[in-house]
């Protein structure tokens, strides 16, 4: 996430008392205030969930990123609007899915080959 300090400084940077979602309760106000997004369709870092992470426990997690949308969202997300926001996301990525898929499958192609 790249942001003008003037952004930062105006919105009082990462609201401390989240530990998970600092970042979309960040977004969601520079939302609110009609502040611009742009998308850039580049890779620029992963992120992996480790044993003992904090984000590895999805219920806190879960629980977060309500209470960010609790006092943050601008309206109430219907079923339907979800569910729609959902399957969109998902075609979009179908691409890194299938080749996620299918290079899981040359893994394991390869260990049943090595005999591991």
């Amino acid at each position: 996430m790249i942001i003008p300090r003037a952004l930062w400084e105006k919105l009082g940077g990462f609201r401390t008392e989240y530990m998970l979602c600092a970042d979309l309760d960040f977004w969601l106000r520079a939302h609110r205030l009609g502040w611009p997004f742009k998308y850039y369709p580049l890779e620029v870092g992963q992120f992996r969930i480790r044993e003992g992470q904090l984000s590895g426990d999805t219920h806190k997690l879960e629980a977060e990123i309500a209470a960010v949308f609790a006092r943050d969202a601008p309206r109430k997300i219907g079923r339907l609007e979800k569910f729609y926001a959902r399957w969109q996301f998902r075609i979009k990525n179908l691409p890194i899915y299938i080749n996620r898929f299918i290079s899981g499958r040359r893994l394991r192609g390869m260990k049943l080959l090595a005999g591991k």
